[in-house]
């Protein structure tokens, strides 16, 4: 599919409200890079997206601020990484201190669903709609508790 060409240009605004390290290479890329095993901290990327119109969106949410209480399975899993997490607030708290109301963001956009990218939806209101790819709802629902194997927890994405 090939897309139109357009004249608009949107704002994106880099919120980088976390990092968290030392993060071990060989779970996200391969081949091996001698020398190159870790690195000491990882920024978890977020972006605000302004169109000219006024429309927003947010494009991942980082990882939580309590990040203790994602769902049992990821809860479980993080301090098993031995990571620092150096949090800074969440995404939400970000965009509020930048003068911009939450009721103004139309959606969230996950790129993908690993923990490091979730963050906490239910810090929106439940105006903002939260846009997923596919297979998101056959890989990933229910969420906790009634799927205590989901990384999500059903009460921080509805």
């Amino acid at each position: 599919m090939r897309l139109p060409p357009g004249q608009t240009t949107l704002t994106v605004k880099l919120i980088n409200p976390v990092t968290f390290g030392p993060s071990i290479l060989n779970r996200f890329m391969t081949p091996p890079v001698p020398g190159l095993e870790t690195f000491e901290a990882v920024p978890s990327n977020c972006f605000l997206l302004e169109h000219p119109s006024g429309r927003k969106l947010v494009w991942d949410l980082g990882i939580r601020s309590d990040y203790q209480n994602y769902s049992p399975k990821v809860a479980e899993y993080i301090p098993t990484t031995k990571y620092n997490i150096q949090l800074h607030g969440d995404v939400a708290d970000t965009i509020k201190k930048g003068g911009i109301k939450l009721d103004k963001i139309e959606a969230v956009i996950w790129s993908h669903w690993h923990w490091d990218h979730i963050g906490d939806p239910s810090t929106f209101p439940s105006s903002t709609d939260l846009v997923v790819g596919r297979g998101f709802k056959e890989a990933m629902l229910p969420g906790a508790p009634d799927n205590p194997d989901s990384p999500l927890k059903e009460a921080d994405w509805k």
